[in-house]
């Protein structure tokens, strides 16, 4: 790809990611990154994944590839999704347990399109029920990507979420 026009932003925001003081002027400068897209910040981004820390750096770096996928998908909509993108965000699915974590990889990898982590998040919203908050991300992870193989799975979630307000909402809107 040609030097982005947007090079000198997304050479700031990545500026500002490494060494702003605040939190979350550092994790909405990398969602930043994900939104301006071009094939520099995809690898920027995909590297910021694989050396962040789980619970500070990799949430917000999979729910900004995300974010780079569905924009990319939404301007070029004949786009196949981006199979290095969902296969970084699956494999880190199958390596962690944190659940603030696997809430934002399940956003990652629904708005990636990367159906081929659907079964492995349905397993896990339907174990994990309990969890509240990782059980309804996953569940609107799954109705991002459009896995209809999941309707039932998300039905029977409903279904067992009678006090739990959180997950109810999220299983609906997924639903």
């Amino acid at each position: 790809e040609k030097e982005c026009p947007d090079a000198k932003y997304s050479k700031l925001l990545l500026d500002t990611y490494h060494d702003h003081q605040d939190a979350q002027t550092r994790n909405f400068a990398v969602l930043g990154l994900g939104q301006i897209g071009g094939d520099v910040n995809r690898d920027i981004l995909l590297r910021e994944f694989d050396k962040g820390r789980k619970n500070q750096d990799m949430p917000w770096c999979a729910l900004a590839l995300g974010i780079y996928s569905f924009t990319r998908y939404a301007a070029n909509g004949h786009e196949a999704p981006d199979a290095r993108i969902g296969d970084t965000l699956t494999d880190a699915l199958e390596a962690n347990k944190d659940p603030s974590l696997i809430g934002a990889l399940a956003i990652g990898l629904g708005l990636s399109r990367a159906t081929g982590a659907a079964d492995r998040m349905r397993n896990l919203m339907v174990a994990n029920v309990a969890k509240q908050e990782m059980a309804g991300y996953l569940c609107v992870g799954l109705a991002l990507m459009n896995d209809t193989l999941s309707v039932e799975a998300i039905r029977s979630v409903v279904a067992e979420s009678a006090r739990r307000d959180t997950l109810l909402q999220q299983a609906a809107i997924a639903l």
